[in-house]
């Protein structure tokens, strides 16, 4: 087996969307990483951290829901 990389955008994501649609061309997902929500970009964000979101953040948020 051979390391594949995919970056894939969702508007809106269905409980293992990207799961099952990789399956549905037969390939089989290991590993999956989500680097935004959003307007929100979790990629500097170190595994098991967390911080406060700003108010503009906050407000995006509500405004996309």
């Amino acid at each position: 087996y051979t390391d594949t990389y995919f970056k894939m955008t969702l508007k809106e994501g269905k409980n293992r969307q990207i799961r099952r649609m990789l399956l549905q061309v037969g390939l089989i997902v290991l590993r999956l990483k989500r680097i935004s929500f959003g307007p929100i970009s979790l990629e500097a964000l170190p595994k098991g951290e967390f911080r406060v979101l700003s108010e503009q953040e906050s407000a995006d948020l509500a405004e996309n829901t």
